[in-house]
């Protein structure tokens, strides 16, 4: 026979299979140290932000085509992620944030970072999403609906990520 709930109380409600799970700070770093081979820290962070005007703006769908998640990079992780990932030296990767400009290849590189943290967002069968594009945070590009997911009234995670011999920087994740 199962158990009943007390009188008087509905049942908790099942999660909602069809939300994607954003991951936690602990997940992010795992993934992005493994990736750079070296140690990143990331704290969440509770603070009041903006979106930078120099940030960008990766897309990602459903196996539907659906947009779902936005990622939102300061250009802080943009410079300092794709210079990790091909030991592109610091001065580089300091001299973009300074300039609020990255090259092509820290460019692909931060491309390259950014496709490969779907699979942070992948770890629920039910649940899967791709990379479909980036954009200037700026741009009049961005699709609607990512455009709609950025509103003041969106609840996104933000994160403080830092990588050890380069610098910091900032990312949000925003559900469609």
């Amino acid at each position: 026979m199962p158990l009943l709930p007390p009188t008087g109380l509905a049942p908790p409600a099942a999660p909602d299979p069809h939300v994607l799970k954003f991951p936690d700070e602990h997940a992010i770093a795992g993934l992005l140290g493994d990736l750079f081979d070296r140690r990143v820290a990331v704290r969440r962070d509770f603070g009041d932000h903006v979106l930078p005007p120099n940030g960008q703006l990766a897309t990602f769908a459903n196996d539907q085509g659906n947009l779902s998640v936005v990622v939102a990079a300061d250009i802080g992780f943009i410079a300092h992620a794709g210079a990790s990932l091909a030991l592109i030296p610091v001065g580089t990767s300091e001299l973009a944030v300074s300039n609020g400009a990255v090259s092509d290849s820290i460019q692909e590189n931060f491309y390259e970072v950014i496709n490969i943290m779907a699979s942070l967002f992948n770890v629920d069968p039910s649940s899967h999403v791709k990379l479909t594009d980036i954009f200037p945070a700026s741009s009049p590009d961005v699709p609607p609906g990512a455009s709609k997911a950025l509103t003041a009234d969106a609840k996104p995670h933000w994160f403080a990520v830092s990588i050890d011999g380069y610098g910091d920087g900032t990312l949000a994740f925003f559900r469609v």
